[in-house]
């Protein structure tokens, strides 16, 4: 059978490894240049995994550098290992604001942050009530927690920070009234000024009666207030007996 031809043999070049006048079975390979070998081939991976960590975690800096809020997904999505956030937590340049979110170390969180954190954490939920208010600037009651509205049987997570106080309501109730606003760098669901105000009408017992007929005359007064969408959320939350003497009032 005739031997195979490397190419080797023509160009008049050694094998790999190969003294000039040797042949390959003479060739032996010694135990220290296995060891040479693989220590080299150690060394290059070694360098490669530095290199590779290192703009990782530049990438990382610079993610944190243009959004207030960093999530584990947004992370993800990036393609940097997550690992590397506890490289950053541990050497105090990140924070953890709440369960897989994250901020710079000396960021400072406003209001409409809060509720850019609530609606990260809960994206199903919707602003609702004193929340609500605020953001349509409708009071100027401060409250201590966010209000959030979940539909009926939809589980949630349990949220360390920023405080949030819930209220369920079934899947017709739920879904009217339904805003997006852009919120710094995220959108967040918001319930309308009438919708709303209908809410405030109906958990009048929690927050108080004089908030929900202020915020009426607040909206009435910019004139920024759709009666007919007003009317419809009084009766799809069950308060049009209630709403409508305070309604005929104003206009």
């Amino acid at each position: 059978m005739p031997k195979k031809n490397t190419g080797f043999e023509e160009a008049g070049y050694p094998f790999p490894g190969q003294r000039l006048g040797e042949t390959p079975k003479e060739q032996k390979i010694s135990q220290k240049q296995v060891a040479n070998a693989l220590y080299m081939l150690y060394i290059y991976r070694g360098i490669a995994t530095v290199g590779q960590e290192k703009m990782s975690i530049l990438q990382l800096r610079k993610l944190f550098a243009d959004h207030v809020l960093v999530s584990a997904k947004d992370v993800r999505d990036q393609g940097i290992p997550t690992k590397f956030l506890t490289t950053l937590l541990r050497s105090g340049e990140i924070q953890r604001v709440s369960r897989g979110l994250y901020s710079l170390a000396n960021s400072s969180f406003s209001e409409r942050t809060d509720y850019e954190i609530a609606a990260t954490l809960i994206p199903h939920g919707v602003i609702c009530l004193l929340s609500a208010l605020r953001f349509h600037d409708l009071t100027d009651e401060n409250p201590h927690e966010i209000s959030m509205m979940i539909e009926q049987g939809v589980w949630h997570p349990v949220i360390s920070y920023p405080p949030i106080r819930f209220f369920s309501a079934s899947p017709n109730i739920f879904e009217f009234g339904i805003e997006e606003h852009s919120c710094d760098e995220k959108k967040i669901k918001v319930y309308s000024v009438a919708r709303t105000i209908a809410d405030c009408f109906k958990y009048r017992n929690r927050i108080g009666l004089d908030i929900a007929i202020a915020a009426l005359r607040t909206a009435s007064s910019r004139n920024s207030l759709d009666y007919n969408e007003l009317w419809k959320a009084a009766k799809i939350c069950r308060v049009a007996n209630v709403m409508q003497p305070y309604m005929e009032a104003m206009q």
